[in-house]
């Protein structure tokens, strides 16, 4: 998968783009939309708090929104 990822970036003349990066975007989303730390775990997979949290990378401004907006039901 990575292989055809990197050659596609590499047609598209994206520069500095890994498909790990996918990952991290995603699960950023995911806090940012309101999910708890266990239900982010159960879609990427994470097993430790320690191993997931250096995924995330929330805005600044959505900790002053108060609680995020819930998935919906």
């Amino acid at each position: 998968m990575s292989k055809y990822f990197t050659e596609a970036c590499r047609e598209l003349k994206i520069p500095d783009l890994h498909f790990h990066d996918l990952r991290h975007e995603g699960t950023s989303k995911l806090f940012e939309e309101g999910y708890d730390i266990q239900e982010v775990s159960l879609v990427t997979g994470h097993k430790r708090w320690d191993n997931l949290k250096r995924y995330t990378n929330l805005k600044p401004e959505s900790l002053h929104e108060g609680p995020s907006k819930k998935k919906p039901a």
